[in-house]
Order: structure tokens, then C-alpha cells, then sequence
């Protein structure tokens, strides 16, 4: 009789310690469990994190205001030799036969020789172009030094139209500077955002001067 309860306490005891594993087991697959959901939904946040970022980024950069170009038709992309005369269809030019090297980018001053035959190749290679008249106000000339930066160039040129102009393959624009002196920054800036790295030749490296 003795050793029946003696067995029957031992199947109890045995009993109770494999239920105490099936729990833990249990406890510890839902922990698991959790952990992978919430690793999961970790990285589903972070995911959108990212996604929302590069979208807020791209909406930062990209063109908000009204275009005021035009297009303008593409004539060509020949090289030429030094000296050979070029007729251009636009003014400022955005392209056309052209000498086979180009400006350095950057800002040059009224009196520094910068020929359009060199700078339509530039633009053949996605930069952007922006003249002025070389009788705009000093102020203005200070204003457009800030776009001195990527693939820019600023030079006068008496030919111009208007006081502003502003060229990138196959696209073209210009406008006066208003009587109160104020330069239409903004009107750049949308035009270089939208129009640069669109030439036909856009990623060859360049140099600024």
C-alpha cells in the first residue's frame, strides 16, 4: 500500500514537472513570439521612416513655382574648330555645333571672355547657363553669385535681349530685372532645379575654375 502512494506521489510530482515545462515551453514561445512581432513592426516603422524621408527630401528639391521656359529646338551638336562662326537660333543659345572644350563652371565677371562656343558644349553636358548684361546693377551681380555651385556657369553678354538669360540643352529663358532692382532669385533657382543634368552628355566630370 506504501509504495502504491509512494508511486502514485511520484506519477503526481512528474505530472506536475512536465506541465511546468509545457508551460515555460509555452510562456517562452509566446515570448518569442512577441519579440519577433515587435521586431517586426519595428522595422516596418523604420522602413516608412526611410520611405517617408527620401519622399520629403525629393519634395524639398524638386520645383514649386511657375516655368517660364520654353523649349527650344535642338540644332545639333557638332564640334567645330576654333574661329568657325556659329549661328544660333535662341538667344541666349541652347545648343548647336560647338567648340570641343568647354568653360570651367563657375561665376566670371563683366570683361572675362567667355565665347558661347564653348559654353553650348557645357550645356551638352547638363550645365546651366546664366548670362547678364554686363550693365546690371552691382547688386545684382551679387545676387547671382549664389548660384555659383553645382553645375553653373554665370558670365555677362552684351548680346542678350534681356537682362537675364538663362540656357540648358534644349531649354531657354530671360527676363528683365524690374525697376525696383530686385533680382527674381526664385525664377533661377526653379529653372536650375528643373533643367540641369539634361544634357545629352550629363555625368561627365567637370571643372570649376
Amino acid at each position: 500500500m506504501e509504495d502504491l502512494n509512494a508511486k502514485e506521489v511520484y506519477d503526481a510530482k512528474k505530472k506536475e514537472r512536465e506541465e511546468g515545462r509545457l508551460k515555460v515551453t509555452e510562456s517562452n514561445k509566446k515570448k518569442k513570439s512577441s519579440l519577433s512581432m515587435f521586431r517586426w513592426i519595428f522595422w516596418l516603422v523604420v522602413l516608412a521612416l526611410v520611405v517617408f524621408g527620401i519622399y520629403f527630401l525629393a519634395k524639398m528639391g524638386a520645383p514649386s513655382g511657375e516655368d517660364f521656359s520654353v523649349d527650344a529646338p535642338i540644332e545639333g551638336r557638332e564640334h567645330v574648330g576654333n574661329g568657325v562662326a556659329v549661328s544660333y537660333q535662341t538667344n541666349p543659345p541652347t545648343s548647336g555645333s560647338h567648340y570641343s572644350s568647354t568653360m570651367n563652371l563657375g561665376f566670371y565677371d563683366v570683361g572675362e571672355l567667355v565665347d558661347d562656343r564653348n559654353v553650348v558644349h557645357n550645356l551638352e553636358h547638363g550645365h546651366v547657363w546664366i548670362t547678364y548684361k554686363p550693365n546690371v546693377s552691382t547688386e545684382v551681380k551679387e545676387e547671382l553669385k549664389q548660384f555659383d555651385k553645382g553645375v553653373v556657369i554665370i558670365s555677362a553678354r552684351s548680346e542678350n535681349d534681356k537682362d537675364i538669360g538663362l540656357s540648358a540643352w534644349g531649354r531657354v529663358d530671360s527676363f528683365d530685372v524690374p525697376e525696383d532692382g530686385v533680382l527674381d532669385t526664385k525664377r533661377i533657382e526653379e529653372f536650375i532645379k528643373r533643367y540641369q543634368n539634361r544634357g545629352p552628355e550629363s555625368g561627365v566630370p567637370s571643372s570649376h575654375r
